[in-house]
């Protein structure tokens, strides 16, 4: 209910901007009985959409706040159930409440009933698509679906929206090559690992990892050799160079 309400609400503040009339009285030479019929259909959108789902939204609202105060508390308790109840229950009495049903899919994808974590997650995602966390959850129950061409095109999503989140960059990339598709994983990996300024140590070592799993021992080793460039003294790079090298 919320978008209709504040869609019917910015209809009647944008009717009813301040100069509006006088705009445009001065502009076209009107009366003043144009410029009052533009207030009077403002403030009718507005009570309309008050009227029509206000009440609703202030109860979305209220049942989304009980919601935390009941949810939280009890997950901390550990008790998962009690929690996963909390959720079911606000989500029955109003479905559009995006954040418990995005507890609801952590909860369940934690359980593997990857099947309705991904249900919860894709109603989550025609109401905002590009909402990292719910991205995040949809990606992880695609892939252990073994739906992994979808997931890629998730990971690929939430990268648009967070550049440099090295992880997902990782898991696409380690998905596309296990579609057999080498040159996107590197890719992947490319635009959104090595483009990023020192990166971390695991970032390198994990496209070496995927570099001689394509076979490529030498660029592997390039790899390595790189990330020694940005962490000299990391430990697991030169254990990773060693390794690469022993391997040949």
């Amino acid at each position: 209910t919320g978008p209709q309400f504040v869609f019917l609400t910015c209809l009647g503040i944008i009717f009813s901007a301040v100069d509006w009339p006088t705009c445009f009285r001065v502009s076209f030479n009107l009366s003043w009985r144009p410029a009052r019929l533009l207030v009077l259909t403002s403030t009718a959108f507005i009570l309309f959409g008050a009227v029509l789902f206000g009440s609703r939204v202030i109860a979305e609202m209220r049942a989304d706040r009980i919601f935390y105060q009941s949810f939280f508390p009890a997950l901390g308790e550990g008790d998962v159930e009690v929690a996963e109840d909390v959720a079911r229950s606000a989500l029955s009495h109003y479905p559009d409440l995006f954040f418990a049903r995005m507890k609801l899919a952590e909860i369940l994808s934690s359980d593997g009933e990857y099947e309705e974590a991904l249900f919860h997650t894709l109603a989550n995602y025609s109401i905002f698509p590009h909402h990292y966390r719910n991205n995040l959850i949809l990606g992880s129950a695609l892939v252990n679906l073994g739906k992994h061409q979808e997931a890629i095109e998730v990971y690929a999503r939430i990268l648009r929206i967070i550049p440099d989140d090295r992880k997902s960059a990782l898991v696409a990339a380690k998905l596309s090559q296990l579609v057999n598709d080498p040159e996107r994983a590197d890719r992947f990996l490319t635009d959104y690992s090595e483009a990023i300024e020192n990166a971390e140590p695991d970032i390198f070592i994990e496209r070496a990892e995927l570099a001689e799993g394509a076979g490529d021992r030498e660029r592997a080793k390039r790899i390595i050799h790189k990330g020694l460039i940005h962490h000299p003294e990391s430990q697991t790079l030169i254990d990773q160079l060693q390794a690469t090298s022993e391997s040949q």
